[in-house]
This record gives C-alpha cells, sequence and structure tokens, in this order.
C-alpha cells in the first residue's frame, strides 16, 4: 500500500469496522513478543486482524481493508503523535522518514539499551516491506549505532534478515547493500565466515541463475579476502568448477556468463592460473554445443542462438583482454586458439 497526495489507493472507510480496537490489537500484535511476523493477508476473508501460531512463533494477518481503515483512522483523528501510532504507521508505510527519525531520536536518549528492541521491531517491518528504502537506511543506521556492542549473534540474525528480504523480494538492492556492508566492515566477518558464505551464494546461484546481485556479491566479499594466495587460488578454482555446472544446466544467461569474465580476469591478475587455457577450453565447447541443428525446434533453437552469442562473447573478450604473452605461453594450446578463431569467423 502506498500513501500519495490523494490518499490510499482505492480506500474506502468501512463504518461497520471498529477501528479503534483494530488499531489497539495491531498495536498489541506489534509489542508483543511472540509475533515473529506481520503481514497482509487479503485471503484471509475477514475484516479483523488473525494470528496463526506456527514452531517459530506467532504469524499476524492484517486484511487491506483494515489496514485503510486504520491508516485513514491515525490520519483523520490526528494520532501521529502518540508513539504507539509512530509503530503503526511504519509497520504499514514503512517510507515515512519522519516516524524513523522520531523513532531514531527516541533511541539516541535510551543509549544502546534500547538496541534489542528496535531491532526486533525492524525485523517486523522488514519482513513485511522487504525493499523498503527508509527501512534499511535506518537499519544501516542502527548498525553503525551499535557496532561496538553487536555481538556475534546480532551479525548471524542481520545476515538472516538480509537473505530473507532478497529472497521475498527478487534484485532487492538495499538488502545486498546492507549484506555486503556486513561482511566488508563488521569484526564478526572472519574469512572463513566469508568463504562459507560464497559457498552458500553459490548454491543460491544455482536455483537464481539470473541473479545478478548475488553474484556481484561474491565477486564484492572475494576482493574483501586477507587469506593466503593458496586460499584464494581455491576459491577462484570452486567458484569456477560451480560456474561451469550451472552453465552445463541452466544455459543462455547473461549473469552467468558475466561472473565467468570476472573469476578469468582474477586468474590472470594473481599468480592463481595465469593461462587461459581452461576458460578457452570452456568457451569452445559451449561454442561447438550450442551450434543449432536444423532438426531442432524452435524454442530449443533460440536457446542455442543466445547461448552462442554469449560464448562467442566470451571468447572474444578473452583474446582482447588476455595479455599477449599468456595467449601465446607453453600452457595455451595454439590449436585451441585457431579452432575457436575459425568459429568465431564463421
Amino acid at each position: 500500500f502506498c500513501y500519495h497526495r490523494g490518499g490510499w489507493w482505492g480506500s474506502t472507510f468501512h463504518s461497520n469496522m471498529d477501528v479503534p480496537l483494530l488499531y489497539a490489537d495491531l498495536l498489541r500484535s506489534i509489542h508483543d513478543e511472540r509475533v515473529m511476523e506481520i503481514s497482509f493477508d487479503p485471503y484471509s476473508g475477514t475484516k479483523e486482524i488473525t494470528q496463526n501460531e506456527t514452531e517459530d512463533g506467532l504469524v499476524v494477518g492484517v486484511p487491506p481493508e483494515a489496514a485503510k481503515a486504520v491508516m485513514k483512522y491515525i490520519w483523520k483523528e490526528g494520532r501521529d503523535r502518540d508513539e504507539g501510532c509512530v509503530d503503526i504507521m511504519l509497520m504499514l508505510n514503512a517510507e515515512h522518514g519522519p516516524s524513523w527519525a522520531k523513532r531514531g531520536k527516541r533511541l539516541m536518549k535510551e543509549g544502546t539499551g534500547g538496541v534489542s528492541k528496535e531491532e526486533r521491531f525492524l525485523r517486523l517491518v522488514l519482513k513485511m516491506n522487504p525493499k523498503s528504502h527508509e527501512g534499511w537506511k535506518y537499519k544501516a543506521w542502527l548498525s553503525r549505532f551499535n557496532m561496538a556492542e553487536a555481538t556475534a549473534e546480532h551479525f548471524e540474525a542481520d545476515v538472516e534478515l538480509s537473505l530473507l528480504c532478497c529472497e521475498r523480494h527478487p534484485r532487492n538492492y538495499y538488502a545486498w547493500v546492507h549484506l555486503l556492508e556486513l561482511f566488508k566492515n563488521s569484526r564478526h566477518a572472519t574469512d572463513e565466515r566469508r568463504l562459507a558464505m560464497m559457498k552458500q551464494m553459490r548454491d543460491w546461484v544455482a536455483a537464481r541463475p539470473s541473479d545478478h546481485s548475488a553474484l556481484s556479491f561474491n565477486a564484492s566479499v572475494f576482493a574483501s579476502l586477507t587469506c593466503t594466495a593458496d586460499i584464494k587460488g581455491q576459491c577462484l578454482a570452486d567458484e569456477r568448477e560451480a560456474l561451469a555446472t550451472l552453465m552445463n544446466r541452466r544455459t543462455g544467461h547473461e549473469a552467468t556468463w558475466g561472473h565467468l569474465r570476472w573469476v578469468t580476469s582474477c586468474k590472470w591478475s594473481e599468480p592463481y592460473d595465469a593461462s587461459p587455457q581452461s576458460s578457452l577450453q570452456f568457451g569452445l565447447k559451449q561454442l561447438i554445443a550450442s551450434v543449432p541443428d536444423p532438426t531442432d525446434s524452435v524454442l530449443i533453437k533460440s536457446e542455442k542462438t543466445l547461448e552462442h552469442t554469449w560464448a562467442s562473447r566470451f571468447c572474444s573478450w578473452v583474446f582482447r583482454n588476455c595479455p599477449p604473452h599468456l595467449l601465446t605461453s607453453p600452457h595455451t594450446d595454439p590449436n585451441l586458439v585457431r579452432s575457436i578463431e575459425s568459429h568465431l569467423e564463421a
């Protein structure tokens, strides 16, 4: 739901609703420690706030009509000065910057003792509004405010929340940026934890091969590693092997071909694996496999044509950007280079 100058889209004040009671129920749910999530529930078939018990805790459902009525009640009755009203305002409209500013000022007066309560409220808001710009901006401020006191449990909870929001809202720029800041700046982000996260991202990309954000995240986390060259080299090898396995199974995705370029260029710039032999072999394999057959269906021809395009561009990129002495080194088969050149000319 989005508030604009004309009011709430499609809002109709339902006179048969007990709006003050809805207001009180929603506020009680926000402050109830047993509640793990609050979400819009358009399929409940009721105009009342519902609660469902799960293994993790209570999940509260808010019907759209109830949300509209409560927001209209807040604006009409002038209750926006009430602290509880600020909580409801942000739960239903997380882009309300002045309400976040009020909570921030209140927290600064309380000190770090109120951070855990604030973290819980923010998790509820972001689960309901996973791509809220103002919500993630406040989350970044809260992380800086509590940086000295943050524990490993805080760190892992933030990672879990960021990944949940990325999963609920694909291409969630704000959640990915926050996750990256955690792994670049937090004292709990050790090299061991970063390597484990990169492995987790490889599994993530296996199910979402078009996710540029996850692949870019891995590249940025790799740049933050401070371990030895041998460990970095093995990490790149694992990254390339996972890419090759994925690209053999799920073809025609620009994101994976772009990430393969990054892996290949890293191998050139460091003493991990200077020869482009393995990259060229993979490129040639994809070039040959993606040549359309006259008996292929229109759909398969289209997929192969797209894959052939990306493979051709990758091989051309290798020839343009690989240092000349590596292309002519004893570790690079000249017959392989000539074979790729002939395929590109064709």
